[in-house]
């Protein structure tokens, strides 16, 4: 999805759009409030959506000069409620196999804040490793857009 600096949506994929439209977030293409305050920070923390009882993560992707950004939305099926946003983007992408250096890379946090992200995780939902903690996602690949 891409935005601009003022909530307006110039492009976005048809599942995003299936999202908006689903969350009656508004008639014509602009991003719900809370959304919208979220993307016009100059943030790299990801954010969780909640709409019409979906978990979706939004990621920065790049950001023009001009203030325009480009959004990535990924659904996360099954999201413990305890777990922070940042906890629940962490959770996210061990769920897909990724190493610490690689979710430090993506969610643009260092190492050592990923592994303590972890550790809480570990704590909150009563597991020992990451796999355990990954079985708390529940991926569905029609739902990711992946028909």
């Amino acid at each position: 999805m891409i935005v601009t600096r003022d909530g307006n949506i110039r492009v976005m994929s048809l599942l995003a759009a299936r999202w908006l439209k689903e969350s009656a977030a508004a008639p014509n293409p602009r991003l719900p409030k809370a959304l919208a305050r979220w993307a016009a920070r100059p943030s790299h923390t990801p954010f969780l959506w909640k709409a019409n009882g979906r978990s979706i993560l939004v990621s920065l992707a790049d950001q023009t000069r001009k203030g325009s950004r480009c959004l990535i939305l990924e659904e996360c099926d099954v999201m413990p409620r305890k777990l922070t946003g940042q906890e629940a983007a962490v959770l996210h992408w061990v769920s897909y196999g990724k190493t610490n250096e690689e979710i430090a890379a993506l969610l643009r946090m260092k190492f050592c804040t990923v592994k303590k992200h972890l550790e809480r995780i570990y704590e909150k939902l009563g597991v020992d490793n990451r796999t355990a903690a990954a079985s708390f996602i529940q991926e569905r690949p029609a739902q990711r857009g992946e028909e």
